[in-house]
């Protein structure tokens, strides 16, 4: 499972009670990816990949802001904002995060360039 512990506080309590009630209803659920650095998120970038891969430096993981999780769970956006999270959807079915795709970009790119 990857390491929930470079979450921002907030985010990874919100993630750990949403995993524990996912396993609580008998559902399968684990973390594929939490935190990750800048270097991670380049190698993500520039590798190959099928679903979405934010710039290096503008991804809400990059922030701790963000957790790519594998779930059975049949009602995925309700069950992200059951627990103040932002479910991302069928583009990118495996992340949740606080922000969203839109805020997030409307508040990253006036601080990192390419984002």
């Amino acid at each position: 499972m990857a390491n929930l512990l470079a979450l921002e506080p907030e985010v990874r309590s919100r993630v750990e009670q949403m995993i524990a009630a996912v396993r609580g209803a008998g559902w399968y659920v684990t973390v594929t990816s939490g935190y990750r650095s800048v270097e991670e998120q380049e190698r993500l970038y520039y590798g190959p990949h099928i679903l979405p891969v934010a710039v290096p430096g503008c991804s809400t993981h990059n922030y701790g802001l963000a957790v790519d999780l594998v779930t059975d769970y049949p009602d995925q956006a309700g069950l992200a904002k059951a627990f103040g999270l932002i479910w991302a959807g069928r583009v990118d079915p495996v992340h949740y995060d606080v922000v969203g795709w839109s805020r997030w970009r409307s508040l990253i790119h006036d601080f990192v360039e390419g984002c």
